[in-house]
């Protein structure tokens, strides 16, 4: 009966090597992501439209017509210009959260929304 032919272990990786593949793996994810095609943001169906945005995103705590909850302020006839409203959005203010995954142009066609509402 022969012995079981002894397995040579593989040469250990010098670190030009390792570094020669972690350039490899790093170019080869960075042309992955540059070839990826980016559509913008995903709205969902309800944030197609500045009413169904307000609804999705505000409704909650101004009411369906902004006029306010309980210690949520009412935004009929608010004083904010649409910049500012639009900042608001953006930052948030108090115990209102920021919406920061919306666009400029989203903002601001929400922002004109609320400064709609009379």
């Amino acid at each position: 009966m022969t012995a079981p032919a002894s397995r040579a272990s593989p040469p250990p990786l010098n670190r030009a090597a390792l570094a020669g593949v972690t350039v490899f793996v790093a170019g080869l994810l960075a042309a992955t992501l540059f070839l990826i095609p980016d559509s913008g943001p995903r709205l969902l169906p309800e944030e197609r439209s500045p009413a169904r945005l307000f609804e999705a995103r505000c409704a909650a705590c101004h009411g369906p017509s902004g006029a306010g909850q309980g210690t949520f302020p009412n935004l009929i006839g608010t004083r904010l210009t649409v910049q500012q409203i639009s900042i608001q959005i953006l930052q948030g203010k108090g115990m209102m959260p920021a919406q920061r995954d919306l666009s400029p142009e989203q903002r601001e066609i929400l922002a004109k929304y609320v400064k709609s509402f009379r």
